[in-house]
């Protein structure tokens, strides 16, 4: 029911958020750091978001609980670009944006019939903060609008894209792509979130084993990483008019 901050170069535990009764009362599903790096967000079971101090470990903010917010399991979590605002994705088949300072709900995206229709296992912002991903057990994405909260396009379903849950998603630094991956053994990358008109593609497949990654993401230079339960395969691209351009096709790969 806790989440650690460690030393990379010694390995040391620095801090540790929650536990002995405090904080969360139920496993810890996902964490995220805030983007100046001095708070953590976490996610949990217990239904509920909560915010951190990295320097002392104190709770400074809880979202949800109390018959307020989600009503089952929070899974994962996601910071605003400029920190401002977080964002949870829900067993209860939504999404939901939260205000950092007041720790009030702002936003529901999906639930009462629309949007996913299963788990949502991720979320992301968008890099300028004015749209958020989402992914689900029902293997599709949706991108929606953080202000109005409105469905803006569908990634996948109908028997296309995915035939397993999506379990991350990602923007490009640029945002002029997303990443989605799997449990059906593949990470997606696709095009045409910028044209709601026009029709998205997969503009790449990155076939993994049988149980697919874990997590999919870009780092901040754009390069595409994968994590499954055997390896860690890394793809390097650039966008070239408005689509990736391979600059490394083959993964290179390290056991764990």
């Amino acid at each position: 029911n806790t989440a650690r901050l460690w030393d990379c170069a010694t390995g040391q535990e620095l801090r540790r958020f929650g536990g002995q009764g405090k904080g969360h009362s139920a496993w810890v599903t996902s964490v995220a750091f805030h983007p100046q790096g001095h708070q953590v967000l976490t996610g949990s079971d217990d239904e509920t978001a909560r915010l951190w101090d990295c320097a002392t470990g104190r709770e400074l903010r809880r979202f949800g609980g109390e018959g307020k917010g989600h009503d089952d399991s929070v899974t994962s979590v996601a910071f605003h670009p400029q920190g401002h605002q977080v964002l949870t994705g829900s067993d209860d088949e939504t999404a939901r944006l939260w205000d950092c300072a007041t720790g009030q709900e702002l936003r529901r995206f999906g639930g009462q019939g629309k949007g996913h229709g299963d788990w949502v296992r991720g979320v992301a912002f968008h890099p300028q903060g004015h749209q958020v991903l989402t992914g689900s057990d029902d293997e599709t994405a949706r991108l929606w609008d953080c202000a109005t909260g409105q469905e803006l396009r569908r990634f996948g379903g109908d028997g296309n894209g995915h035939d397993g849950p999506i379990t991350s998603v990602a923007f490009h630094p640029q945002g002029d792509c997303i990443l989605t991956g799997s449990s059906d053994g593949s990470s997606r990358l696709w095009s045409g979130i910028d044209s709601p008109d026009q029709p998205y593609t997969t503009c790449r497949l990155f076939v993994h084993g049988a149980h697919g990654p874990s997590t999919a993401e870009f780092d901040v230079n754009g390069n595409l990483l994968d994590f499954d339960d055997e390896a860690i395969d890394t793809w390097l691209f650039t966008l070239a008019h408005g689509k990736p351009e391979p600059l490394e096709m083959a993964p290179t790969s390290t056991s764990s």
